[in-house]
């Protein structure tokens, strides 16, 4: 019997509050991270192997065991129109996979900085799913033009957005609608 438990599906209210706390905390960590925003040969930010400013320890860019280049791990996408089950079917496969190598939820987020967490991270990493934005951040060297069009996007439709970085900021906080899903796969289709 597994560990993990079933949760039940996610309100339209709790995915926005969990959007914005997603916004917020990347848009902090960029503000406090060590990034040196350096793009390496694959359009991957930072160095190959470093985790930059999102946090996530991520293989793009890194050697194979003979010294070659090692191909792209493609890691689940969420796509606007993935259903909200489906967001959490991926995410509880991401979360397994931390359980089964021996690292409870509490010692992830509370023990992330020790070597045991952060290998059991990098190893997990492929099964993070990540959203439009954030593939076109890690791959994308065309991610400014499209983070610039999904601010823009917004503001047409009269959301105080705007570019801060390299994250999207919400002046007012998630609006109500899907506005925000809506522009983000205008500006970052093709992706």
């Amino acid at each position: 019997m597994s560990r993990y438990r079933q949760m039940r599906p996610v309100s339209r209210l709790a995915e926005l509050l969990l959007a914005a706390l997603a916004v917020t905390a990347i848009g902090l960590s960029a503000g406090c991270g060590g990034g040196d925003g350096n793009t390496s040969a694959t359009g991957a930010r930072g160095p190959a192997g470093d985790t930059g400013d999102s946090g996530v320890a991520s293989i793009v860019g890194s050697a194979g065991p003979d010294g070659s280049p090692s191909p792209q791990v493609e890691r689940p996408l969420i796509r606007p129109d993935t259903s909200a089950e489906e967001q959490e079917r991926l995410m509880n496969l991401w979360l397994q996979c931390f359980e089964d190598n021996g690292v409870s939820e509490m010692e992830r987020k509370t023990r992330a900085d020790t070597p045991q967490v952060r290998q059991v991270a990098e190893d997990c990493a492929p099964l993070e799913p990540e959203r439009l934005w954030q593939r076109s951040l890690r791959l994308d060297p065309e991610y400014p033009d499209k983070l610039l069009a999904w601010a823009e996007c917004l503001q047409d439709r009269g959301i105080d957005a705007f570019v801060d970085g390299d994250f999207l900021s919400l002046a007012d906080g998630l609006p109500a609608g899907t506005e925000v899903e809506e522009c983000e796969a205008e500006a970052f289709s093709g992706s």
